[in-house]
């Protein structure tokens, strides 16, 4: 894979004209009032991980010598550790989702959980709403997004040296957020939030 980036160029030209913006990085304090909670869940995630290595050993050991791989697998694959540590990743920006995996709502956070909570009937029946304002206050990400929609209706524009900087007055012009996560908790919750304050939200 060729990774690229707006500053690369394809054949002499830029691969991008991106309109005058300003880039800022963002450092947020880790929220250390769940990660009890997400240990334990990291012990339960850690056994699953260790099953799996087993059975993958279990099925080499019966397979045909001739056909099997050269080596008894050692680890899991890339995908497969990623797809048993998702509740850790996703926890990872909403720390509080760590008390709905346990009793009474055991909840996995799979994709296919999520989807039962389409409809907007469903929403708001959803441990993700009736837990919402625990869930947004838990995570710094979120708390920093809370701050910056807020501030999209407000503008900038460009000064005399062609830089960027903030004019106080409401624009009319419509801003756009974009959002990518692999995980449809994350998409689910953040389009939760952005009913509540009444914000367009377009999800795949």
């Amino acid at each position: 894979m060729i990774r690229r980036t707006v500053e690369g160029s394809w054949f002499g030209r830029p691969l991008i004209k991106l309109k005058p913006h300003i880039h800022h990085d963002i450092v947020l304090k880790h929220n250390d009032a769940y990660d009890k909670h997400i240990e334990q869940l990291e012990l339960v995630v850690q056994k699953e991980m260790q099953r799996k290595l087993q059975e993958l050993q279990t099925v080499w050991e019966v397979a045909d010598k001739h056909t099997r791989a050269p080596k008894m697998p050692t680890k899991l694959t890339f995908n497969t550790e990623c797809r048993l540590q998702a509740q850790l990743r996703i926890m990872a920006t909403f720390p509080a989702l760590s008390i709905l995996a346990k009793k009474p709502y055991n909840m996995n956070f799979s994709t296919e959980e999520c989807q039962q909570y389409r409809s907007p009937h469903a929403e708001k029946g959803s441990p993700y709403f009736k837990h919402l304002n625990q869930i947004v206050e838990s995570s710094p990400k979120a708390m920093y997004l809370h701050w910056f929609i807020s501030q999209v209706d407000k503008r900038f524009e460009l000064d005399k040296q062609n830089e960027l900087v903030y004019k106080k007055e409401a624009s009319a012009i419509e801003q756009k957020i974009v959002i990518l996560t692999y995980f449809e908790p994350v998409a689910f919750i953040l389009k939760l939030v952005s009913i509540i304050h009444n914000h367009t939200w377009i999800s795949s």
